[in-house]
């Protein structure tokens, strides 16, 4: 008998369930939280490197960003919808562990393609087509779309500081600092009314 109630009190206490050997729901869940707090992490550090770094395309660096926050969390809900979370365990970890690696090697490499781009900024005039602003829950952007001078691509949508904003409304063409990127994934700084 006391031999018994060592092994439960051993097995609770490691997160095992003592009788088949296997994680708990809970241990599974303590177990992807330092996962999913990387995952968040990279996430937030690529929205923050591309508001330093605005890379010319945002939208695949974005969709990337998010389908590598996505793909884990769905797979978690879908298992936690069929109480199968302690099946997939295993799974589960692999892909949250791989997705936040993912994240946190993007965030790196665009850091990276701004941070040590050396080369100096090609300065590019172009035709400045419409301005508009952007509302979210808790914040404000503001757009300047401009003729592109990149074949294959009509225009270019820029974000800008509201002040730029106010400067560019009043103009026809604005000034842009274009930088290569030091892994070739050009990037713009400044944007200067004209």
């Amino acid at each position: 008998m006391t031999f018994i109630l060592q092994v439960r009190s051993a097995g609770s206490s490691n997160g095992l369930d003592a009788r088949s050997g296997k994680l708990t729901r809970k241990e599974v869940d303590r177990i992807l939280r330092w996962r999913t707090f990387a995952l968040l992490t990279g996430l937030l550090a690529v929205l923050t490197v591309c508001t330093a770094y605005q890379p010319l395309d945002k939208g695949p660096v974005f969709f990337l960003a998010l389908f590598l926050f996505a793909l884990p969390m769905t797979w978690y809900l879908v298992s936690a919808l069929r109480k199968r979370q302690v099946e997939n365990s295993a799974t589960l970890k692999q892909l949250f562990g791989w997705s936040a690696g993912f994240t946190i090697a993007l965030f790196t490499m665009l850091l990276a393609n701004g941070l040590l781009d050396r080369t100096p900024p090609q300065q590019i005039r172009c035709s400045l087509l419409r301005a508009y602003e952007s509302s979210g829950r808790r914040s404000h952007y503001y757009h300047l779309i401009v003729r592109s001078w990149r074949p294959h691509h009509e225009t270019e949508n820029m974000e800008v500081g509201k002040f730029t904003y106010q400067r560019a409304s009043s103009s026809r063409t604005v000034t842009l600092e274009l930088h290569p990127g030091f892994f070739g994934m050009p990037w713009y700084g400044r944007v200067i009314p004209n």
